[in-house]
């Protein structure tokens, strides 16, 4: 339910919503608010761990997007024989997107 009157920090609730988010309006200048903990670093052996768990193999992924409802990874691109293959200046890469149930 909406409150009408001003709350502490600055927010004033105006409604709730169906998926348990809190709607909120500013009627005060923006407040300090604090990030949840968040790694200084990820080790490459991390990384290379979170590859294996996605069922890629590390060292034909250039990049990894995850979102909430599909990761998107760059792949480099090989030849039949197994040789990653260069297009003019750089790497040939795909993209592939992969669905999250």
């Amino acid at each position: 339910m909406a409150t009408p009157s001003a709350e502490p920090n600055g927010l004033r609730e105006v409604a709730p919503t169906p998926d348990g988010w809190r709607q909120f309006e500013k009627d005060r200048p923006p407040i300090a608010v604090q990030l949840p903990p968040v790694p200084a670093r990820i080790t490459r052996d991390t990384v290379r761990n979170i590859c294996r768990l996605l069922g890629l193999d590390p060292r034909d992924v250039r990049d990894i997007s995850l979102g909430i409802a599909e990761m998107t990874a760059t792949l480099y691109l090989k030849s039949p024989d197994g040789h990653k293959i260069r297009y003019g200046d750089g790497p040939a890469t795909t993209v592939v997107t992969i669905p999250i149930d």
